[in-house]
Parts: structure tokens; C-alpha cells; sequence
């Protein structure tokens, strides 16, 4: 057994040989001092209506810490000494809401008290842990060396040139890592793109490449740490998965596929393109970690708190994906991106208005719509960034719904409101957009509607999950 105060494994012992703490102390519910396992009286506050556990007679040997005054009539445990220190600074804080389990941001409780795993959760851990591996490993392999953007031109696939947007001869690859050098000249070209005024084709391709290379950096990251937390989490012989670097990559490879849907003028990832492989792999990566995360939880997983929780963490994926892959690029039911050559009507609108004001020479008119314009297209590019990642984060906690054994949840509720707050923004700002243009036949588009449902269900979901936070550890 695992020593709640300091951490230390004390076995079978009644008392921590470590720091002198009980092993099986009861918590007084009225303010949440430790008492020891068989007291039916709390010394601190006096409250005489908590009920023994073990029961027992009851002399007069009890030694309280120095200076303290024992309730009146109180009787000590026969034969009951303290042990030493207990009464010390190194008792841990004991929060009567979570019924005794500690705070996960101590730095002196490091060490999670959990029993030591069994061999079969030992083979659960190598054999989830290495599949969670390769799926990043490829993933990493693929964003540095691999073709991540495919077009499909007459029935044929070909490879996509994020430099130059224009396809690579049969078998031809452009490798990432190995064009450091054509990188850095692209980005240096970058002002000369726009020395006649704005291009869309040359904004779409600016975005797609430093994505690209975000993405490219984020998913190496992850397996990198995800390497050291595997090697850590093996020596250490406790349960874990690496649900937390596979939302990373997740989160990355779905930021690529979102900006290169939204911002390119034409299609670049086809089926087969190393942007849709990483983030099947990372899907799968997270399937893997859903699957040890239930084994892990084992009887758990009936309790009733248990099953709320876990799914209150799916509904707040559930939601977090409904906005995602149905964020409404397009925002009003008369704008054809086919037509137009790029899906995200924002950003389009946004950058036409602009070039038309600076071909006229004269300033940009203020008015609510052009400011409701701005703060779509601006949204828009925030969203690019921020729905993966939340994504990625909700598919993180969902997979280690049981990882805070004997430590305090905190909860999902404050990220879950920022992008709620985000959503409403945009969708707010989408109306007024709409509504200024004046014009009968314009509306909202149905995927403005579509997201703020996804919106409600992030919300609902994360307001109920605070309800049953720890409830699975009781």
C-alpha cells in the first residue's frame, strides 16, 4: 500500500515506516482532519457522531500532539501513541469535498498512491505503449519524409509541391526535412508574393507550408516525449498510457488536413495523402489508449460515477468533433467555393475586399460589417489552430478518464467554456455579417447552425462532468 502522506510503499504496514502517517486513516467529515483508523471521536473540531470502523475499547493513553486540548469527556483508543510526526508539517492537506484525495499540483505528492500493476497490466502497458509508438513514429516519418498533399488531376493522383503548388513527377517525393534549405528561400520570397497587390493563391499557400511545418515539429515533439514517458512509465510499474501524445498528434495532423480544406485553392488531399494517413494513425492511436484506459478501470467502470463521468468526457469529444468537422467554412447558403476555389468564405470575402480597396486607392470603409467580416476571417484562422488541439485535448482525457488515482480531478469546465465562448463569437459575428448585407436571398448557412449545436453539447457536457468529478475514485 502507498503511503498517501509521502508517497513511500509501506506494504502491509499499520503506519508509513517512512514518515509515521496511518495507513487506513478515516477522514472527520465535518473538517477533514486525519484521525486514526479506529477513533470514534474527531480531536479537532469535536465531533462526536462519527462512526467507528473498527471498534474496540477505549482507556486513557492517548498522547496528544503538544499543546493541543482534546474535546471534553474525549477517550483516546486504548494503548493508542501517535506515531511520530504525525501531528508534523508533512500531513497532507485533506479536502473534505474530495474525500481525502490530493491535490494534483503538490509537488511533494509526485507520486500517485496506486497499487503496483499486475503482470497482465504489465503486458498491457508494453504492448499498448509500443502500438501508440509506431502510430506517431509513422506519423513523424511521414510529416518530415513523406508526400503529404496529393492531387487528383484527369482520374490520376499526383504528388503536390507545397512549395510551388504544382505536381511532382512519378515517384518523386519532396520530403520536408530534406528541403530545409528551400524553405527558408520560400519564406524569404514571401514579401515579393505580394509586391502587385494580394494573391489568394499565394495567401493559401503561405498558410498550408508553415502549418505544414507546425505540424511537422508538433508531431516529432510528441514522440519524442512520448518515448521518454514510455521508457519512465515501464521503470516506474505503475498503469499509464500515452493518450496524451497521441491528442497531440492528433491534434496536428487534423490542424494540417483543416487549413489545407479551408485555405487551398483546390484540393490537395486526396485519399492516400500523408495528411490523411496521420490522422488515421493517430485515430487509431487514440483507440488504442480508449482500450487500455477501460481495462485499467476494471470493476470501476460499474460504479455509477464512473460510467457518468466517462461519458460526459465522450460528450465533450462528441461536441468538440461536431464543430470541427463541421465548421461552417462556408457561412451563407448563396457562396459557391467550387465556383470561387476556396472554402472558407471568410477569409475570401475578407481578402477581396481588402484588394478592392487598395486597386481604388482609398481607406477601407469602418462599418458593422466590415468589422463583423474581420472578426470572422480572424476567428476563422484562430479556429484553424484551436478546434485540433481541443479536439485533440477532449480524445486525451477521454482515453485517461481513469488516471487520477488517490489525486483530485480539476475538471474540463474552464477550456470547455473558452471555446464555447470562441463559438458563440464567431457565430455571432457570422449574423451580423449576413444581416448587413441587406440582401433577401442571403442566409445563414446550415453549418453555422450545425456548429453551435456542437457548441451546446461541448457545454451541457462539461457543466455535467464537473457534477462527477472523483466520483469514480470513491
Amino acid at each position: 500500500m502507498i503511503c498517501r502522506n509521502c508517497g513511500y510503499d509501506a506494504k502491509n504496514d499499520k503506519y508509513c515506516p517512512n514518515c509515521g502517517a496511518p495507513m487506513q486513516s478515516t477522514v472527520c467529515p465535518s473538517c477533514g482532519t486525519l484521525l486514526p483508523p479506529d477513533a470514534s471521536q474527531c480531536y479537532s473540531c469535536g465531533w462526536s457522531k462519527f462512526p467507528s470502523r473498527y471498534g474496540g475499547g477505549y482507556g486513557q493513553n492517548y498522547n496528544a500532539p503538544q499543546g493541543f486540548n482534546a474535546p471534553q469527556n474525549y477517550n483516546a483508543p486504548q494503548g493508542y501513541n501517535a506515531p511520530q510526526g504525525y501531528y508534523g508539517q508533512n500531513m497532507p492537506e485533506v479536502n473534505t469535498k474530495s474525500n481525502g484525495l490530493l491535490s494534483r499540483k503538490k509537488k511533494n505528492n509526485s507520486v500517485q498512491p496506486t497499487e503496483k500493476r499486475t503482470l497482465i497490466q504489465t503486458l498491457i502497458c508494453l504492448i499498448g505503449g509500443l502500438a501508440v509508438l509506431a502510430a506517431i513514429g509513422v506519423s513523424t516519418y511521414l510529416m518530415l519524409m513523406g508526400n503529404m498533399f496529393s492531387q487528383k488531376i484527369s482520374e490520376n493522383v499526383f504528388n503536390i509541391d507545397p512549395l510551388t503548388m504544382m505536381p511532382l513527377g512519378e515517384g518523386e517525393n519532396f520530403a520536408l526535412a530534406m528541403n530545409i534549405s528551400a524553405l527558408l528561400e520560400f519564406f524569404k520570397s514571401v514579401p515579393n508574393m505580394f509586391s502587385s497587390g494580394i494573391d489568394l493563391m499565394a495567401v493559401s499557400q503561405i498558410l498550408t507550408v508553415a502549418f505544414m511545418c507546425i505540424s511537422a515539429v508538433v508531431t516529432a515533439l510528441a514522440m519524442l516525449f512520448a518515448v521518454i514517458r514510455f521508457i519512465v512509465g515501464m521503470v516506474s510499474k505503475k498503469n499509464f498510457n500515452l493518450g496524451a501524445f497521441a491528442g497531440v498528434a492528433f491534434g496536428a495532423s487534423m490542424m494540417l488536413y483543416f487549413v489545407t480544406v479551408a485555405g487551398a485553392c483546390y484540393k490537395i488531399v486526396e485519399i492516400g495523402s500523408g495528411t490523411v494517413i496521420c490522422v488515421m494513425l493517430s485515430v487509431a492511436a487514440l483507440a488504442v489508449c480508449l482500450a487500455q484506459n477501460l481495462l485499467f478501470a476494471g470493476k470501476r467502470f460499474i460504479k455509477f460515477g464512473s460510467i457518468a463521468k466517462w461519458l460526459t468526457n465522450a460528450g465533450i469529444l462528441v461536441g468538440a468533433a461536431i464543430c470541427l468537422f463541421f465548421f461552417p467554412l462556408v457561412i451563407s447558403n448563396a457562396y459557391d467555393p467550387e465556383a470561387i476555389g476556396m472554402k472558407s468564405e471568410a477569409i475570401y470575402s475578407a481578402a477581396a475586399y481588402i484588394e478592392a480597396m487598395m486597386s481604388a486607392g482609398s481607406a477601407p470603409e469602418v462599418n458593422t460589417t466590415m468589422i463583423s467580416l474581420i472578426m470572422v476571417s480572424v476567428l476563422t484562422i484562430q479556429n484553424i489552430v484551436t478546434l485540433p488541439f481541443f479536439v485533440g485535448s477532449a480524445a486525451s482525457r477521454l482515453v485517461r478518464t481513469f488516471k487520477f488515482d488517490g489525486y483530485e480531478d480539476k475538471g474540463y469546465l474552464k477550456k470547455s467554456v473558452s471555446i464555447v465562448i470562441l463559438n458563440i463569437t464567431f457565430a455571432v459575428s457570422v449574423f451580423v455579417y449576413i444581416m448587413n448585407l441587406g440582401s433577401e436571398d442571403v442566409k445563414v448557412s446550415s453549418g453555422v447552425y450545425v456548429y453551435l449545436i456542437g457548441t451546446a453539447i461541448i457545454l451541457v457536457s462539461a457543466i455535467l462532468n464537473r457534477k462527477f468529478l472523483n466520483k469514480d475514485q470513491l
